[in-house]
Order: C-alpha cells, then structure tokens, then sequence
C-alpha cells in the first residue's frame, strides 16, 4: 500500500466517524457495494474519480483534504469551521464586513488595515 492509498483509507475513516456515517451508509450513498468501500478503507484499491468527487461532496470537502493530507477529528472540525466563516463572509453585505473590521479593532487595538 503506497502513501495515497493509505492517506485515503485513514481519511475516509476519519470522515465517516466525523460525519457519522457508517460504512455501510457510504455504500448506499454512493451506490456502490460495502465490500468496494471495505477495500477503499483497507487501502486495498483506490476509487476512481467519480468515485472520489463523490466522498468530497459526501464529507464536503476537498480533493487536496480528502487525498494530500492525513485528516482526524480536530482537523476536520477546524476546516468545517472555516469554511463556515468563509461561507458567511461570502454572505455579508460590505456594512457588515465594516462591523467585522471594528470588532476586531476593539478585541485587538493594534490591528491595522
């Protein structure tokens, strides 16, 4: 089993647990038999990409996330936080950005522009 392969497998796990979805879950979700996403989290075989572009939509994440590093729980906490901020920020009117900016000045005094 090469490094991606192994990546992978911890990673699917990892977003399993994170998400709650069991194995079997996934297999449905994705129409695909148990024993494909066994192989998958044993590092036995590698999904194709469709197959791949799927998990990302399933734990909403990215490729990168998903094959180039090794993910736990706290990781993918802290990256669904951010891109629920970024999400927000994306939402927020230019006035509301403006209360941001001076919130951050009053917490930290030494912010600058």
């Amino acid at each position: 089993m090469n490094d991606i392969e192994k990546r992978l497998a911890s990673n699917i796990v990892a977003y399993c647990r994170a998400r709650e979805i069991t194995q079997a879950e996934l297999g449905k979700r994705m129409g695909v038999s148990n024993q494909a996403v066994s192989c998958w989290v044993r590092g036995e075989k590698l999904p194709r990409l469709k197959r791949l572009n799927q998990l990302c939509g399933i734990f909403d994440c990215t490729l990168g996330d998903l094959i180039e590093y090794e993910q736990d729980d706290e990781t993918i906490r802290s990256n669904d936080a951010i891109r629920k901020l970024v999400k927000m920020l994306d939402e927020m009117t230019a006035f509301g950005v403006e209360k941001v900016r001076d919130y951050c000045r009053d917490i930290y005094p030494t912010y600058k522009r």
